[in-house]
């Protein structure tokens, strides 16, 4: 399995978590974004990245994991490949998870 599909395994089996169409980018000319509730959670960037919606509070609360990676305000974009990506990513959408379910 590649590592975008992968990670929108994980994703799907996360309670509570639907996959939707985005109003921003299209990967393979349809809109892909991750909601749990009324709230975007993650969206992709192609088949390269993935922005996760981390909040402001848990980035700055949880430097040393984001370590290298592009955090913008609320989001957190991670590689989709590389060595140890695919546990890095489950790692911060646990974390996402939890600061947007509160």
């Amino acid at each position: 399995m590649n590592p975008y599909d992968s990670v929108l395994k994980i994703l799907q089996s996360i309670p509570g978590v639907e996959v939707r169409q985005s109003r921003f980018g299209k990967e393979d000319g349809k809109p892909i974004a991750v909601y749990v509730g009324k709230r975007e959670f993650a969206h992709f960037h192609g088949r390269k990245s993935i922005d996760i919606r981390l909040t402001s509070k848990e980035i700055r609360r949880n430097k040393e994991v984001l370590q290298g990676l592009q955090c913008r305000k609320d989001w957190v974009e991670v590689p989709l490949d590389g060595p140890n990506n695919q546990k890095l990513i489950e790692k911060i959408l646990s974390l996402a998870y939890q600061a947007n379910t509160l």
